[in-house]
């Protein structure tokens, strides 16, 4: 995929930093079809506890249950080589059987009567319409009960449901990936034989996986909902705000603490975006000693929402003085949406300025996402700024208060052709 950093033919950025800063360029291509249809892999198995877990089975690795295509919900720990505990001791080839031997005893009492009309000079023996609507009603039900007690028909492998998805980016990291090896990494995920659909958490901007239950080890996290396939390709993406996910579809949220990236002592890795890490972490649990920065260089991305993006731009700045300044120019391109988050370490007594407008006053916010990420802020504030940066061939200049080495910026924009 082509990048552009700072530059391209049809995009120039003025991008200017008094202290540590990071800018990133995406093109946003559609996806080819095969990346979106049913993967067509051989399924593999998933054996827990020796039960064969069917596809459609979904676990939830933090409340430790899974529920069967069926609807039945229990512990994994309660799990058998027969599935989950039923609510019937009822064997479930008993009614099977039952509806048999009803069949056989009823052919059985037919050729008897038959036998004795034979040796009497009679047709045969005619039973009652009541016996007979008898025998069939209680076969019918015995085998209606057989019927719901056979193990659940396995679930079809669904497209990717594009209508619910803010932005994308996915890779083919191999030929083949087995999928039991990245169980642990989901906070819940849904067994496809051929894929899993699941959720990888990402905490603190780190590209190790997060153990659900640890929360207070760290600082904040989000859920990143992904596809990984058997046949190599790993999708990651945000569900729009409508379909249930993150506030502006998850956007603002692409960098996260990627930003500054702890597990590298305080760098900074190019072209990380949360999509990426989710992709790079779900290589690394499949065994398949991924290279980070290939992995974050390499994704692809789409937005689904904003189909006439060409480009994601993610750029901002953090510390760098009490006040603290960048620019952004875009020249002969369209803003589509633009959004900032905002982290202050300690309460500041500066505004956060774009052209010397205020665009958010000195707030107290330690509610975002699923758990309050502020790296060790006491404020936190994302908002939409499409209004204050679409003016083309002008130098737009951000100012805050960077007194703090923690007090960072982010900006993240979707420009059109």
């Amino acid at each position: 995929m082509k990048k552009t950093i700072l530059a391209s033919a049809t995009l120039v950025l003025l991008l200017a930093f008094l202290a540590i800063g990071r800018a990133s360029a995406f093109e946003l291509n559609k996806p080819p079809s095969q990346v979106v249809e049913p993967p067509t892999a051989p399924h593999q198995a998933l054996v827990i506890n020796g039960y064969r877990v069917p596809p459609g089975a979904i676990i939830d690795n933090e409340h430790q249950t899974i529920t069967l295509p069926d609807g039945t919900t229990c512990k994994l720990t309660q799990l058998t080589s027969a599935g989950c505990p039923r609510k019937t001791n009822l064997d479930p080839m008993l009614p099977t059987a039952a509806a048999s031997a009803i069949l056989a005893f009823a052919a059985i009492l037919a050729a008897i009567k038959a036998a004795r009309g034979k040796k009497r000079g009679r047709r045969g023996w005619r039973p009652s319409t009541r016996i007979v609507s008898t025998i069939l009603t209680a076969s019918a039900a015995i085998l209606l009960l057989a019927v719901q007690s056979l193990p659940p028909v396995s679930a079809a492998t669904p497209p990717l449901d594009t209508s619910k998805i803010s932005i994308m980016a996915w890779e083919k990291v191999a030929d083949y990936i087995q999928l039991n090896k990245t169980l642990t990494i989901y906070a819940n995920y849904t067994w496809g034989g051929n894929y899993i659909d699941g959720q990888i958490i990402i905490a603190d901007g780190k590209n190790n996986p997060y153990t659900p239950g640890s929360d207070g080890n760290v600082l904040g996290y989000i859920k990143v909902d992904v596809r990984v396939r058997a046949d190599g390709y790993i999708i990651a993406y945000l569900k729009r705000e409508s379909a249930g996910g993150y506030q502006y579809g998850g956007r603002p949220f692409l960098l996260w603490t990627s930003f500054r990236d702890k597990d590298d002592g305080g760098s900074t890795p190019g072209n990380a975006t949360v999509l990426s890490q989710a992709i790079y972490i779900a290589t690394k649990a499949a065994g398949l000693s991924p290279n980070r920065q290939t992995i974050f260089n390499q994704a692809k991305y789409y937005d689904y929402e904003y189909p006439e993006a060409k480009r994601l731009i993610i750029f901002g700045k953090w510390g760098g003085g009490r006040p603290s300044y960048f620019y952004f120019t875009p020249i002969d391109v369209k803003v589509i949406k633009a959004y900032t988050v905002l982290e202050y370490k300690a309460i500041c007594d500066r505004d956060y300025k774009i052209d010397g407008t205020v665009v958010k006053g000195k707030w107290y916010c330690k509610s975002l996402c699923d758990k309050p990420h502020n790296d060790g802020a006491d404020g936190f504030w994302v908002g939409e700024i499409t209004s204050y940066i679409n003016a083309n061939n002008t130098r737009h200049t951000f100012e805050f208060d960077g007194y703090w080495n923690n007090n960072k910026v982010w900006v993240v924009v979707l420009l059109g052709g």
